[in-house]
């Protein structure tokens, strides 16, 4: 994976939010992600490859006329999946925080999942239902069992993340 880039901020204007690149993080482009990703309402993605860990960020938005489903099902599908990825006994008990503050949010949910494959494997979702009649969900994704290697760039993308009123 290419170096990381200098830390910018970068703005979403029809999604109604802007948000920091970390540092040494990349910004893929959106003519490179998957259609899985497209279709599932993937915005912006960021990653870096360090060694035997992988940092990958995705953050999804949608508007309030083409939301599917409520944060509680979003948070058992995440959870659902995690649980059929992740054999019993390689996996931790998830954590969920129902009262997790986000900015503009009317409400919050924050995910832990952590898991072992080959290696460990931490997924972090950020789900929340803002003010600005968007609905966002970030997902961070981190292998190789350090989550603290990226705590610093984790820090800035979640501060730096601004919804704006529409």
């Amino acid at each position: 994976m290419e170096k990381g880039e200098p830390r910018k901020t970068i703005a979403f204007d029809h999604w109604r939010f802007a948000c920091v690149k970390p540092e040494g993080l990349v910004n893929v482009p959106p003519e490179r992600f998957s259609d899985v990703e497209r279709k599932g309402g993937v915005v912006a993605r960021f990653a870096r490859k360090d060694g035997q860990s992988l940092i990958m960020v995705r953050i999804y938005a949608q508007s309030k006329s083409a939301q599917r489903l409520t944060l509680d099902q979003l948070a058992e599908q995440k959870l659902k999946r995690f649980e059929e990825t992740y054999e019993k006994g390689k996996r931790h008990p998830p954590k969920r925080d129902d009262a997790y503050k986000f900015p503009m949010a009317e409400r919050a949910i924050l995910l832990d999942l952590v898991g072992r494959k080959t290696t460990t494997q931490t997924t972090r979702w950020i789900l929340a239902q803002c003010r600005n009649d968007r609905q966002y969900q970030i997902e961070i994704f981190v292998t190789g069992g350090d989550e603290n290697r990226w705590s610093s760039e984790i820090r800035d993308l979640l501060d730096g993340f601004r919804p704006r009123p529409g």
